[in-house]
């Protein structure tokens, strides 16, 4: 079928959308952008609108009118009111895009230990608080870590802090709350580990496994969770027993989502005994750090863009992709300043390329 006037809708319009753009012209589809503010990637679009996200109705009412053939609607942000604004359009054309379910686990950090919980899907010990106050009723552990994080995250690892007493949390509380999109917090036992990100599709009742990494984080002096970098492909995960128990929870998935057809980014913490736990998952399409510049990077053939947008159209997709060890840091102070944390957490870490933030 002839591509032309066929259109790519794309929700925002900055640096994560623009390499979208790119990617739908060099197949030959048209888009239309719509962002609360023009920014890079409106300049390269077919059309846009200053129309915000967050206005569902206002963008399906201007669709509507517009009357054109809309093959894919691209939902590359990290707000669950941009992400819950491209699920109803997509449910309005029938275009592919994530459930509601789905979202809500990839946003709502109450909703996905509930979920887990009833489907015995392990996850560290959690406590929800939805206000100061519940504080006082609290029972902790004397001399155990925990760790408070926003329950509906606005900025990634923002404020996400480790403490061990009450009087700890009394002062960090409003810090976290603050940047929970409904200000409740979850508390959770500290688990000493390495974090580890699964990049998933999910295709009704089968699910594909992309890429691995490796999250690799450490504390600061205020005791917040600092990301170091990244590594691909994940070192835990070519222990064959880990790799069983991680399948094993993205298997349990999608029989809970029989008719998923999705990517999802599922992140996990795992301790020194190889027990595993669900930390989160992303649904927004991760940062440009992980497809734009570290996969790339490991595999000059992988285009993520290419993927996913022929994965929305639905073109089948059979490869198998591979990746050479990459590391990426995110800056050459934070490097030397926590290299004895890199080889204490990955002894054997070893890697053919070693990227910069922002460059080669």
């Amino acid at each position: 079928m002839e591509k032309l006037n066929n259109f790519i809708i794309i929700l925002g319009s900055g640096i994560n959308q623009l390499p979208f753009v790119a990617e739908a012209k060099k197949q030959g589809f048209q888009t239309i952008v719509f962002d609360v503010e023009k920014k890079i990637a409106s300049d390269k679009a077919d059309i846009f609108y200053n129309i915000s996200i967050y206005n569902t109705n206002e963008i399906i009412i201007l669709l509507e009118k517009l009357n054109y053939n809309y093959k894919a609607i691209i939902a590359r942000v990290t707000s669950a009111q941009g992400l819950f604004t491209g699920h109803t359009i997509a449910k309005k054309y029938n275009l592919t895009f994530a459930s509601q379910t789905l979202l809500k686990l990839g946003t709502d950090k109450t909703f996905l230990a509930n979920f887990c919980k009833k489907n015995n899907i392990p996850i560290p010990n959690t406590k929800i608080l939805k206000e100061f106050n519940e504080i006082k009723t609290l029972t902790l552990e004397k001399n155990s870590d925990y760790i408070i994080k926003p329950a509906m995250t606005k900025i990634g690892k923002k404020n996400i802090i480790k403490f061990q007493t009450k009087q700890e949390l009394e002062n960090i509380f409003s810090l976290t709350s603050s940047v929970s999109d409904n200000q409740e917090v979850l508390l959770q036992k500290y688990i000493d580990g390495v974090d580890v990100g699964v990049f998933t599709i999910f295709n009704k009742n089968s699910f594909k496994i992309i890429a691995t990494l490796d999250e690799i984080n450490t504390l600061d002096e205020e005791f917040k969770v600092k990301a170091i970098g990244l590594h691909t492909p994940s070192l835990i995960l070519q222990n064959p027993l880990v790799m069983k128990k991680i399948n094993s929870i993205i298997s349990t998935f999608n029989k809970l989502l029989p008719n998923e057809q999705y990517f999802s980014a599922f992140s996990f913490r795992i301790d020194k005994n190889n027990n595993i736990f669900l930390i989160e998952i992303h649904t927004d399409l991760t940062g440009d750090l992980v497809m734009d510049k570290l996969l790339p990077s490991a595999n000059f053939n992988f285009n993520f863009f290419k993927l996913y947008i022929n994965f929305l159209i639905q073109t089948t997709d059979t490869e198998k992709y591979t990746f050479q060890n990459t590391l990426l840091i995110f800056d050459d102070k934070i490097y030397i300043n926590n290299l004895n944390i890199l080889k204490l957490k990955y002894p054997k870490l070893k890697y053919t390329k070693f990227l910069y933030k922002g460059k080669k």
